[in-house]
C-alpha cells in the first residue's frame, strides 16, 4: 500500500513526464513547420519569428521542468551533507568518550576513596561506544 506522499511524488513525476513529452512534442512540431516553409519570402518572416519566438518559450518551459529538479537535488545534496556532518560529530563525540572519559572514570572508581563511594551508588566500570556500522 502506497502513502499519500510517495502517491503525490509519483504524480507530481507523470505531471513533470507529461509536461516534458508535450514540451518536447511542441519542439518538433515547430522545428519540422520551419523546415517546410520557405522564409526568403519577406512577408512569412515574421511568422518565421513568431515561430522562433514559440520555440524559445517551449524550450523556456523545458529549462523550467528541469531547474525544479535540480532545487530538489540541490536541497537533498543539503539534507545528505547535513547527515554527514551531523554521523562526523557523534564519530568524534564517541572517539571523545572513549578515549578521554571512559578509561578515566574507570580507573577513578577504582581508587580509595572513591571505590567506596562507587559501590555505595551502584557505580560500575562503563564500556566503550562501538559505531553500528
Amino acid at each position: 500500500i502506497m502513502d499519500k506522499q510517495a502517491l503525490l511524488s509519483v504524480q507530481d513525476e507523470v505531471m513533470k513526464l507529461n509536461r516534458e513529452k508535450e514540451n518536447t512534442i511542441q519542439i518538433d512540431k515547430i522545428i519540422e513547420k520551419m523546415e517546410k516553409e520557405d522564409y526568403t519570402d519577406e512577408s512569412k518572416l515574421n511568422d518565421y519569428v513568431k515561430q522562433i519566438d514559440r520555440l524559445n518559450e517551449s524550450i523556456d518551459n523545458m529549462i523550467d521542468i528541469y531547474n525544479e529538479d535540480i532545487k530538489k537535488d540541490v536541497g537533498m545534496t543539503e539534507a545528505m551533507m547535513d547527515i554527514e556532518g551531523l554521523n562526523n560529530l557523534i564519530d568524534s563525540e564517541m572517539e571523545t568518550y572513549n578515549k578521554e572519559f571512559v578509561p578515566t572514570f574507570n580507573m577513578q572508581i577504582k581508587k580509595f576513596p572513591v571505590n567506596i563511594v562507587a559501590k555505595i551508588k551502584g557505580w560500575f566500570e562503563l564500556d566503550k561506544f562501538s559505531s553500528i556500522d
